[in-house]
């Protein structure tokens, strides 16, 4: 919980999630950053590991808008995995 003594009061996701595969042995472990007084809100960072314990992919951005990721090295360059669509675009309607 944020904001305890003055502001709006929000719930803020931050610590590691670690997303395991049961039948093939890769994990994911993701980092919610804390956002802090003047710090980026939402930033997220991750590790992919092979089931070999392997480091495979890095993943960065921001949980409610985008996702990247680096294969190789995390000094690679980066590559869009997920986008979110803004909520203000119009959609047509296909009939």
């Amino acid at each position: 919980m944020r904001n305890l003594v003055a502001g709006a009061k929000y719930l803020e996701t931050i610590g590691d999630l670690i997303v395991h595969n049961e039948t093939t042995g890769e994990k994911a472990v993701i980092n919610f950053e804390a956002g802090g007084w003047a710090g980026k809100r939402n930033q997220v960072t991750g590790i992919c590991y092979s089931a070999s314990g392997i480091k495979a992919a890095w993943l960065d951005g921001v949980w409610d808008s985008k996702l990247n990721v680096r294969y190789g090295s995390s000094h690679d360059p980066s590559h869009p995995l997920w986008l979110a669509n803004p909520w203000w675009v119009e959609h047509k309607i296909v009939s």
